[in-house]
């Protein structure tokens, strides 16, 4: 059964209180207790589609819906998820239109990671963005 909430070790929540308030960065939390509050479903797609980069970090499991999100929107996913096994790998060239990151290393610099997409050259986020685009 799913967590009612997000533990305090997580890669979800260490990189939403690292990334909090950081420059060119949106991350906003949603979580599984009792009265919280969502932003409607088109709002949160509407911010993937303005977005270059899109974190997707593991959560009770290795796999998140929110890769596949970002693949819809045309936003880079930034998965955070060790061990997880992509789908379609035999086809897909995941590293053409993905960044990888160890949870190991988002947890203890979560900042790196906003380091690593910050000086990835444009003319490889526009590469990676047309691949994104061919890949779907």
């Amino acid at each position: 059964l799913p967590r009612v909430s997000i533990e305090s070790r997580s890669v979800r929540r260490t990189m939403l209180k690292a990334l909090a308030g950081q420059p060119d960065a949106l991350v906003e939390a949603a979580t599984a207790r009792p009265g919280a509050s969502y932003e409607p479903h088109g709002d949160y797609l509407k911010k993937m589609l303005r977005a270059t980069f899109c974190l997707s970090p593991r959560g009770d499991t290795s796999s998140s819906k929110r890769t596949y999100e970002s693949i819809a929107a045309g936003c880079i996913p930034v998965i955070i998820a060790d061990g997880l096994r992509l789908p379609f790998e035999r086809w897909l060239d995941w590293t053409a239109f993905s960044v990888r990151v160890k949870e190991a290393s988002a947890l203890a610099d979560p900042l790196s990671v906003l380091r690593t997409l910050r000086a990835i050259p444009a003319a490889r986020v526009a590469a990676m963005q047309a691949a994104l685009r061919e890949a779907r």
